[in-house]
């Protein structure tokens, strides 16, 4: 029984002091779509809302596809 206790103090230790994941952006868009220099890309402006200080964050990216675009977003500026 001891050890059922501790287990059960343990688990909820673990589960209340981790940190929630961080969601990143919100709402990313991209604003224009023109063909750019590397063959098959097209250079992107995509703009997106941090969620957690509300701030508008813009960037120009390079990539293949919309969705790549997005993605690239997502990874290096949220």
């Amino acid at each position: 029984m001891k050890y059922i206790v501790f287990a059960s103090l343990v688990v909820a230790a673990a589960v209340l002091s981790s940190s929630p994941s961080q969601a990143g952006c919100v709402n990313c868009q991209i604003q224009t779509k023109a063909p750019s220099a590397t063959a098959g890309k097209f250079d992107f402006r995509v703009v997106c809302i941090d969620d957690s200080s509300g701030d508008e964050l813009a960037a120009n990216i390079t990539a293949g596809s919309d969705e790549e675009a997005l993605q690239l977003m997502e990874k290096t500026k949220c």
